[in-house]
């Protein structure tokens, strides 16, 4: 799903002045799973509508730290806009990114889809928070997978989200 390429957690630190990004910190829920080889946070000006289009991504921040309970991310951003899907990914040990890679999204509390994030030219959006439940790695006990998925259309969930 993300062409991206794991850290430490510096993620805050590394803001300079003058750039473009969106901010926040995203939480760990449970036990991290055997075999996470990277996590990543990507942003997207408008969610993917074709397999192709999940390689369209505006920034991202590959640094996650695996194994904590919280990580401090900054993505950067190639410009001022509005920002649509604002995404936590993994990928196995040895493997690729791919459609299944998808974990979490930032929403609003009490949303149905994942919120839009405007972003002006030389600022930096704090607080965009993301929490990720592992039970989304089974698919099972979490609403924030289906419902970052609600912003793609159902014929490509169908088709590739299993």
């Amino acid at each position: 799903m993300v062409a991206l390429c794991s850290g430490c957690d510096h993620g805050l630190e590394a803001v300079a002045s003058g750039q473009t990004g969106i901010a926040g910190k995203v939480r760990f829920v449970g036990e991290w799973p055997e075999g996470v080889g990277q996590v990543a946070v990507a942003v997207y000006r408008q969610p993917p509508v074709s397999l192709a289009d999940f390689f369209n991504i505006n920034g991202w921040d590959t640094e996650v730290a695996l194994g904590g309970g919280a990580y401090d991310y900054f993505v950067p951003l190639d410009g001022e806009g509005l920002y649509q899907w604002i995404i936590v990914a993994w990928r196995r040990e040895d493997s690729f990114w791919n459609f299944t890679s998808l974990w979490g999204c930032y929403h609003l509390p009490g949303a149905e889809r994942p919120s839009p994030v405007m972003v002006g030219a030389g600022e930096i959006v704090a607080d965009i928070n993301i929490e990720v439940d592992f039970a989304a790695l089974d698919r099972e006990a979490t609403a924030s997978t289906p419902l970052c998925e609600r912003a793609l259309p159902a014929e490509l969930v169908a088709e590739f989200g299993g």
